[in-house]
């Protein structure tokens, strides 16, 4: 063997050697972290949410996992240094090439780890209601104004649905809900609260209100119409929606309402969801404001979809839910 050779397996020696030394606590703690950061959100979607019983039910399932995984490979990296150094260049050069093809990219793991941190920070609120079984006298008369199959419908909703947000379409969770709220911010930022004449419930099909576009570029109409405008256009790309009848309670009467619900996911979903919302598209709207949302006994996440601020999940005006109407039930 040659000097050089000699020189060059005493160098690797030594820095293999140095891993395994207890002054190397620093190095290793860097390489763990490294290798729990991708794990630890790649895992997170499927671990259930752990909340303990103090501090308002604070959720642990995000600290603990990484505390479990970076505990893990601290030992494993000490006890198998060169495995694990090889195994994390290969998984780094195999992130490079993924993002390189457009699939999972580093931009994607730095969107799902803000998200999991904004979970953690921000503040949600899924709110109390009072629940009844009374039957709505007008359901099937909105279900029928919900022509979402009507041509005009689903050219309107494509045209609202790639609007905005067209960046995010890549890293956004669910490429239909980015749609819906490409929608609803269309929707939302025309609308324009006009009364029914007294006496009469009017409802306005979708497509019907629609054609307003074509007198000021304004939709019109009260909360029926705007439910039923919302239902039509998130159904016709694929949203699943529910109208929710509701009473708000005036310092002078009781006023009947009716707003939409957009389905998102489970908790997890709300959390990245939430993160995109309030960091990425609908900023000013929500600032200093809490998403709002209502959990179904299945675990389903239904985001606030009215017109009472300009962002989803916004505050609901009732505490009272009347009646469900569902629309095209999956």
């Amino acid at each position: 063997m040659s000097d050089k050779e000699g020189e060059k397996k005493r160098d690797e020696k030594t820095f293999w050697g140095q891993l395994k030394d207890p002054t190397s606590a620093v190095l290793i703690s860097i390489m763990s972290f490294a290798i729990t950061l991708p794990i630890v959100v790649s895992l997170y979607p499927v671990i259930p949410p752990i909340r303990i019983g103090f501090f308002d039910g604070a959720r642990i399932d995000f600290l603990l996992t990484s505390l479990v995984c970076f505990v893990l490979f601290y030992v494993l990296i000490k006890k198998f240094s060169k495995f694990f150094i090889y195994a994390f260049s290969l998984g780094l050069v195999g992130l490079a090439a993924s993002s390189f093809l457009g699939k999972y990219s580093f931009v994607d793991l730095y969107y799902d780890y803000s998200a999991i941190y904004f979970s953690y920070t921000e503040d949600f609120r899924e709110f109390t209601f009072n629940e009844k079984n009374a039957s709505a006298e007008y359901n099937q008369r909105i279900i029928n104004a919900v022509d979402y199959r009507n041509e005009r419908v689903k050219n309107a909703a494509n045209a609202m649905a790639v609007a905005n947000f067209q960046e995010y379409k890549g890293s956004f969770p669910s490429l239909k809900i980015l749609q819906c709220f490409s929608i609803f911010k269309e929707v939302r930022n025309k609308w324009n609260y006009v009364y029914d004449p007294k006496g009469d419930e009017y409802y306005s099909k979708t497509s019907v209100t629609l054609l307003q576009l074509q007198d000021d570029n304004k939709f019109k109409g009260d909360c029926d119409d705007y439910s039923i405008l919302i239902a039509g256009l998130f159904t016709a790309v694929g949203g699943e929606v529910r109208l929710v009848r509701t009473v708000v309670e005036t310092k002078t009467r009781t006023i009947g309402h009716l707003y939409p619900e957009l389905l998102i996911g489970n908790v997890k979903d709300l959390e990245k969801i939430s993160y995109f919302i309030k960091n990425e598209l609908f900023v000013m709207e929500s600032m200093d404001k809490p998403i709002y949302y209502y959990q179904d006994l299945e675990g389903n996440i239904w985001l606030n979809m009215d017109y009472n601020d300009y962002y989803p999940g916004g505050k609901y005006q009732s505490y009272v839910r009347k009646a469900v109407i569902t629309i095209n039930p999956q």
